[in-house]
């Protein structure tokens, strides 16, 4: 049996041009790196030390790679808090293991790269076990300013301690990250991801996502999409109208003076590989974006 390694590929049914496609943020579901980098091969470390540092990296990578992808994302905070309990103290002697390892001046700069990596997975490993904040999302036809149901943009958000990436995105790019806890499900969502400013440290997007497992129906998508309409209207204020609609996806728009809101449901493929098997997944993601417009 090979190492474990996997690869996804998302392929989303609507056209990407149409943006009916979600964009995960690279630290969470990524896992590159995690496993045994280039210097290794070169002989940074001692043989046995470098053997315990690529398993122990591997085999970690490997279940925070399956964490990430889980759907539940409550389940998969409790994972990640077991995760923390378990590899943790080994991660973390293994760094001081690194630290005072005498290395030739040619192999500095490798040894200097395998501990800022070691940290970069524990502080991971530490982001992924925090306790969500719970967020109750209120009915309100009246806000003022950057707010949606009850959630301030402008309210102080202890982020993560790792910057995000989504590539290619010119929204996006970098930004600061934390995932709450809906009080109550929210259309199907239980949990929502806020995006911060690196700058400003002020949140700009709330990410709602979920993903079921399913024979897509366009009826059933329309249906959702049509639910959503119809609460935004009556619980925020906001009209919604289709942007765009095809037998694979339905996207609606809005917008108010402060926010910009987007909501898709379309049918998706995810091609992921472990070892030499390939398995395919397929179902309806449903996606709502509220952002705050730029002034």
């Amino acid at each position: 049996m090979k190492p474990f390694a996997r690869i996804a590929i998302v392929s989303f049914l609507a056209l990407a041009a149409a943006g009916c496609v979600y964009t995960p943020d690279t630290n969470d579901v990524d896992g590159a790196g995690w496993g045994c980098p280039d210097e290794l091969s070169e002989n940074v470390f001692e043989p046995e030390l470098a053997e315990r540092l690529c398993s122990l990296r591997r085999e970690t990578g490997d279940e925070m790679v399956n964490c990430a992808r889980m759907k539940d994302r409550r389940k998969a905070n409790k994972l990640a808090k077991d995760i923390a309990v378990r590899r943790l103290p080994a991660l973390t002697a293994i760094r001081d293991e690194l630290a005072g390892a005498n290395v030739p001046k040619e192999k500095v700069r490798g040894k200097k790269r395998h501990i800022e990596m070691l940290d970069q997975m524990i502080a991971s490993i530490k982001d992924g076990a925090r306790d969500m904040p719970i967020l109750a999302l209120t009915p309100c036809t009246n806000s003022t300013g950057a707010a949606f149901m009850g959630f301030d943009f402008d309210s102080k958000i202890d982020w993560n301690s790792e910057t995000n990436c989504i590539m290619d995105s010119c929204e996006d790019g970098l930004f600061l990250s934390r995932e709450l806890e809906l009080k109550q499900p929210f259309h199907g969502f239980e949990t929502v991801k806020v995006r911060g400013d690196i700058d400003s440290r002020k949140a700009y997007a709330m990410v709602f996502n979920r993903s079921v497992v399913c024979e897509f129906d366009i009826d059933g998508a329309q249906r959702w999409t049509d639910e959503v309409r119809r609460d935004f209207a009556e619980s925020c204020g906001i009209n919604l109208v289709v942007e765009s609609e095809s037998a694979d996806w339905v996207m609606l728009r809005g917008e108010t003076d402060a926010l910009r809101i987007w909501v898709c449901a379309g049918a998706y493929s995810s091609l992921s590989f472990c070892g030499d098997q390939a398995k395919t997944e397929r179902g309806v993601h449903y996606q709502l974006e509220v952002r705050r417009r730029v002034q």
